[in-house]
């Protein structure tokens, strides 16, 4: 009997051992992707007071970007599976050389899979605000909720305690604008709509970008 207790206990240990612990991120894991982005700066130049995206892969991946923000001047700077802590970490390198009018950020589920719990999750959001008013910007910021996918539908619970509390953050600074985008990802039913995303049932589908594109553009406009 000891020993299967001592067994259970040591598997116990081991698991506690394996949780995610956003402390312990490594914020340097993209530096090639932002040193990638000073390179693409140095060699085409960096347009002043533009809109500025940053965030993790949902916004790396939005090619459509410019197109779906008819010509407005934007710029995507959106990298890996960036979380916010991530962000502000290179918040001066991937910000001033554009000095932007609009800070659009999409971010917070990766901080939440890294072990983060919802309130650190706003306390990051709270820092990157902090960033603007360190860098002497007065920037305006628009947050693109973290969406419902069905691959990670088991943390839906959590990730809303995250969005209500950014959002608390959000609506006590008039330069900031929260964008629910979860109401465009699901169905009647409350549930993911599935064409909305690819295969793997997380990377958003043309269709899902789509919905961005119409919930988003006019929040924009109207910062910008």
């Amino acid at each position: 009997m000891k020993s299967i207790a001592y067994c259970c206990f040591a598997l116990i240990f081991i698991l506690a051992g394996c949780k995610p612990n956003i402390d312990k991120l490594d914020k340097n894991r993209f530096e090639e992707e932002i040193v990638e982005f000073e390179r693409e700066n140095q060699y085409q130049g960096a347009r002043k007071g533009i809109i500025v995206f940053v965030g993790d892969a949902a916004i790396k991946n939005w090619t459509t970007l410019e197109r779906d923000f008819g010509g407005m001047p934007v710029k995507n700077r959106g990298f890996g599976t960036a979380t916010i802590r991530e962000i502000n970490h290179y918040f001066r390198r991937l910000t001033d050389p554009f000095q932007p009018e609009v800070l659009v950020m999409h971010a917070g589920e990766s901080d939440l899979l890294e072990g983060a719990t919802p309130a650190q999750v706003k306390e990051a959001f709270e820092g990157f605000l902090q960033q603007i008013v360190i860098s002497n910007r007065a920037s305006r910021v628009v947050y693109i909720s973290i969406m419902p996918s069905p691959a990670i539908w088991d943390r839906w619970p959590e990730i809303q305690q995250a969005n209500a509390l950014i959002k608390q953050v959000a609506d006590a600074n008039d330069r900031v604008e929260f964008v629910d985008i979860g109401p465009e990802m699901l169905d009647s039913n409350g549930q993911p709509i599935p064409q909305l995303y690819q295969q793997d049932g997380h990377s958003l589908s043309a269709a899902g970008y789509a919905r961005w594109s119409g919930a988003i553009v006019p929040v924009v406009e109207r910062m910008f």
